[in-house]
């Protein structure tokens, strides 16, 4: 029977978390009141919910952009700023042309965060229905089932060249 240790508190950080899609969660912090740990092996169990945070930098995006490369899209770059995702990509149609996309992130059920298109253009032209058509490859682009603590997302933030997801840990953590 493994041994029991009994905390006041917990604070813990975590970097460079790999989900199984694919996509690098680049710093995860945890805060909690009292909690329990057990040894041999070692869990953790929180007593109360904890308040966690999720850090995803746009580089961490983009790099899973270009691993996935939706609809043959390639080159990704990603700037997160005052909610707004934005996109630069290039596609291959006859020849290749610059992709430029505005995309905001919903929260849906607490469990997954959505991406949606505001804006995109090829040349100046609309290409709203050849993103469009790539979402559902991406999306969700971030779903709790697939992190390594039981959360639900609170809300979702983009700023600060990051998306920053907030929520609340469950037991056990």
């Amino acid at each position: 029977m493994p041994d029991e240790v009994r905390l006041q508190s917990l604070e813990a950080k975590a970097f460079g978390i790999i989900l199984p899609m694919g996509l690098r969660v680049d710093e995860v912090q945890l805060t909690s009141g009292p909690a329990r740990a057990e040894t041999d092996p070692f869990r953790l169990f929180l007593d109360q919910p904890g308040r966690i945070l999720a850090i995803i930098e746009e580089t961490s995006v983009a790099e899973y952009l270009n691993e996935l490369a939706p609809g043959g899209l390639k080159g990704f770059t990603v700037a997160c700023a005052d909610e707004v995702i934005r996109i630069n990509a290039i596609a291959k149609i006859l020849f290749e042309v610059a992709v430029e996309a505005e995309l905001t992130l919903v929260v849906e059920d607490e469990r997954r965060l959505m991406v949606v298109l505001r804006s995109a253009e090829v040349k100046g032209a609309d290409a709203r229905k050849l993103v469009e058509g790539q979402l559902d490859r991406i999306n969700p682009i971030f779903d709790v089932k697939d992190f390594p603590v039981p959360m639900r997302i609170e809300r979702v933030e983009v700023r600060d060249q990051a998306i920053w997801v907030h929520g609340l840990a469950y037991a056990p953590a």
